[in-house]
């Protein structure tokens, strides 16, 4: 009984660590477009090195990422919800091949 209580606290952990994720991308994503629509209100370029940058450019490009995050908790719900999945030690290890 011990070990099926703590299946279900740790399904419990993961689904609010996806939805937190979830929420941090949905975050970025909104404030990348209310930065493009703020810099199309308010006319504002930015500066980049010898050039102006239009700064809806840059809101957009925040919008871009943050989509990118949303996909990828998706892809990592995805995996987490099966039953196989569990914490290794070796996922974290780099690769390094010898020669």
């Amino acid at each position: 009984m011990n070990k099926k209580s703590n299946v279900s606290f740790m399904d419990k952990h993961k689904n609010l660590f996806i939805k937190v994720l979830y929420a941090i991308a949905v975050l970025i994503m909104f404030l990348g477009l209310f930065f493009s629509f703020y810099s199309i209100i308010n006319h504002i370029a930015i500066p980049i090195l010898s050039t102006s940058v239009h700064g809806m450019v840059l809101g957009l490009l925040v919008f871009y990422l943050g989509l990118r995050n949303y996909l990828s908790v998706s892809k990592l719900q995805k995996k987490l919800s099966l039953n196989t999945s569990k914490f290794l030690w070796q996922n974290f290890r780099k690769n390094i091949k010898e020669k």
